[in-house]
């Protein structure tokens, strides 16, 4: 019988390696992911799940609450980096020139120009004012542990 869930203590871990596992053609991306867990005192053993629950930089949070008017708050519990194509669409529609700029590009191209980009980049750049609905939430992540504490 699996042992009950509890939420342990909070703790950082060092990400120490990060590689994809699909073809690069692939619509689905899986990754394994290597961090160092030494530090932080876990009692595990091969099959556990490590729950991963994001929290944003206050800095950024900070930055991005001043770029959209919007409260930290309310902004605390969402993705406040990743530039998604719903939110792309929408800054397009109230920027002509990000819409100019995408228009013009292949879809690799835009895809090029997208890599690195969050979403302070745009808001900066074309001073639009997104809605809190347009931010997604922040996921919370389940990683099966495969390695022993031995390794």
């Amino acid at each position: 019988m699996p042992p009950a869930y509890s939420r342990a203590r909070p703790f950082m871990a060092r990400l120490t390696g990060n590689r994809r596992l699909n073809k690069s053609r692939s619509e689905k991306e899986t990754r394994h992911l290597v961090y160092n867990l030494g530090e932080a005192g876990l009692d595990y053993k091969p099959g556990d799940t490590l729950g991963i629950w994001p929290e944003n930089a206050p800095a950024l949070l900070a930055e991005i609450a001043r770029l959209t008017g919007l409260s930290p708050e309310s902004l605390a519990k969402r993705d406040i980096t990743r530039l998604t194509p719903p939110l792309l669409s929408f800054c397009s529609m109230r920027a002509p020139a990000l819409a100019a700029l995408l228009a013009e590009q292949s879809e690799a191209n835009q895809q090029a120009w997208l890599w690195g980009r969050q979403i302070r980049d745009v808001l900066e750049t074309y001073s639009i004012v997104i809605p809190i609905k347009s931010v997604t939430l922040l996921i919370h992540r389940g990683i099966f542990l495969r390695s022993s504490v031995a390794v």
